[in-house]
């Protein structure tokens, strides 16, 4: 749906039609909410500081701007986490999924009952795909977030060419790899 790409990984005896539909639903829906709310309030897409909270909004948008106060970013730093990580809860709730990971553009949402090894894609780096996060079971779910400045299409201040947080939340681990990856600026 527009920007947002999403692989889901689910065990095989579900079935994929169904979950795919399921799964654009929550996207879409998500994008519609995001994007409504930004007609009225612009700074929550453009700002790359925390802006403040309102009242009665979306749930997930709340958790977006506290995420972004609390790792110093703009509340879009952790859009693409949002998305992993409301569409995760919702397809373990509504499936009743034991095992499940969700990655959007290099952001994940993990919830699994068996060791897996995230590795990390860091674009021309040597050290692409040879760098990763064993996942034990019992820190799950979680969410993996990577943000770039030498690859992908999304805004950095940095250099780095990979930065990846683990974090029980996902938005969060998301808006905290923008911010550390904001403060590489140099190849060195």
């Amino acid at each position: 749906e527009e920007e947002t790409d999403i692989w889901v990984g689910v065990p095989e005896s579900q079935n994929s039609t169904e979950l795919r539909n399921f799964s654009y639903s929550i996207v879409k829906a998500l994008r519609g909410t995001i994007e409504e709310y930004i007609s009225n309030r612009p700074d929550f897409q453009e700002s790359l500081s925390p802006i403040g909270t309102d009242k009665n909004i979306d749930p997930i948008l709340n958790k977006m701007i506290l995420a972004a106060q609390q790792a110093q970013t703009g509340p879009m730093a952790g859009v693409a986490g949002a998305f992993a990580h409301v569409l995760g809860k919702e397809l373990v709730t509504t499936y009743d999924l034991d095992e499940l990971i969700i990655e959007n553009g290099g952001d994940n949402y993990i919830d699994i009952n068996s060791e897996v090894t995230c590795s990390i894609f860091a674009g021309e780096s040597p050290l692409s795909e040879k760098i990763g996060f064993k996942i034990l079971p019992k820190y799950s779910p979680l969410g993996i977030c990577t943000s770039s400045g030498s690859f992908g299409p999304s805004k950095s201040l940095g250099e780095a060419d990979a930065v990846a947080v683990a974090a029980k939340n996902t938005i969060l681990a998301d808006c905290y790899a923008t911010a550390i990856a904001n403060k590489v600026n140099s190849g060195d």
